[in-house]
């Protein structure tokens, strides 16, 4: 229970009661609705499409527009927008959808409250932002959901992939045997491991934990070892449900109704461009780059999102979230081994991001 009133208290105030409000009338219509096309057990093209399109656009949307508002009211923006995103699910799969919202879009609100009242802290300290992270993550898992539920009952001849992965199922994709022996999963995993040694090696060692014998995150000097499993258990999982999160709304969503409504190759450049351009307004606002950095990191997002179209083209949905995960993985943990063996602006903090 808050003790004191701080700014913004009343905007929080009236922002809950909205909120209240809002989710409640959901809740009946997606009810209401939902049990016309159960009962049906039939949707038409156009419909299934929205159920994949208006959750892809809304959450871009809020992606893009949240750095219009001010700095605080960043993270109830984004919130709102994902919560919204999931009205589509929510009617196809109300008993499912309306409580797996409900708890990530409350992840993303005690996030923001958490990063109002406390601010950020770094490696070490304790820090609840990350869960708004999740929680954006579990809205877009979500949005898959209510898509993948709505093809079943969508025309067969245009939807003949019937998948419909659980959310633990694609949470444990990136440890299962089966999936990582694929040649189209292993692949890319062994192949980008390779890319990052030979070039952070030919950059030099001069700033690495192995020149050092220490590690940093930031100016808070660790035990070289303990700063390198403790990264790589957070990372773990954190890009785990990154992947999963971001796998089920790119790949599993968009990009597939894309192939439908549009074609192979639309599909792909559609799915390469939204990809790599989400990451895009982050880049700017948060990381602060130039516009050369903005453009390569465009550029090679977008080569990631057509190695992870092809995963999924040739593996599924489970193992695209296998080679994300394992691909994020890596290059968080090349770059402390080989930057933050002295001092450095890189911190290991659980910051409230978006992060794509």
């Amino acid at each position: 229970m808050l003790k004191h009133v701080r700014p913004g208290g009343i905007f929080f105030s009236m922002s809950k009661r909205v909120f209240l409000a809002f989710a409640f009338f959901t809740v009946l219509n997606a009810i209401s609705f939902s049990e016309e096309n159960l009962n049906q057990k039939s949707l038409s093209h156009a419909q299934v499409a929205a159920t994949a399109f208006v959750p892809y656009g809304i959450t871009l949307a809020g992606i893009g527009t949240r750095f219009l508002f001010p700095e605080n009211l960043r993270g109830y923006s984004m919130t709102a927008f994902s919560t919204v995103a999931n009205i589509p699910s929510c009617i196809i799969d109300p008993f499912y959808s309306i409580p797996m919202t409900a708890a990530g879009s409350g992840m993303m609100l005690s996030s923001n409250i958490w990063v109002n009242d406390f601010g950020e802290y770094s490696f070490g300290r304790k820090n609840l932002s990350s869960i708004g992270h999740f929680g954006m993550d579990m809205n877009m898992y979500t949005a898959y959901h209510g898509y993948a539920v709505a093809r079943k009952m969508g025309p067969s001849e245009l939807y003949q992939n019937k998948e419909n992965y659980s959310f633990s199922e694609l949470m444990l994709s990136p440890f299962n045997p089966g999936v990582l022996k694929e040649a189209y999963v292993c692949a890319p995993i062994l192949g980008y491991a390779a890319v990052l040694l030979l070039s952070n090696s030919m950059n030099g060692f001069e700033n690495s934990i192995f020149n050092s014998g220490h590690g940093y995150f930031g100016d808070r000097k660790v035990n070289a070892l303990a700063g390198f499993f403790g990264l790589l258990a957070y990372s773990l999982v954190d890009f785990t449900i990154t992947g999963v999160g971001e796998e089920s709304f790119f790949r599993g969503t968009g990009y597939e109704e894309m192939q439908v409504s549009f074609g192979l190759l639309p599909a792909k450049i559609m799915d390469c461009v939204c990809f790599a351009g989400a990451h895009v307004p982050q880049d700017i606002f948060y990381e602060n780059e130039n516009a050369g950095e903005v453009v390569s990191g465009f550029a090679s997002r977008a080569l990631m999102g057509l190695i992870l179209q092809a995963v999924y083209d040739k593996c599924g949905l489970r193992a695209s979230t296998a080679v994300h995960m394992w691909v994020d993985t890596l290059i968080t943990m090349f770059q402390y081994m080989y930057s933050c063996g002295v001092e450095n602006d890189y911190k290991f903090s659980i910051d409230f991001k978006i992060k794509l």
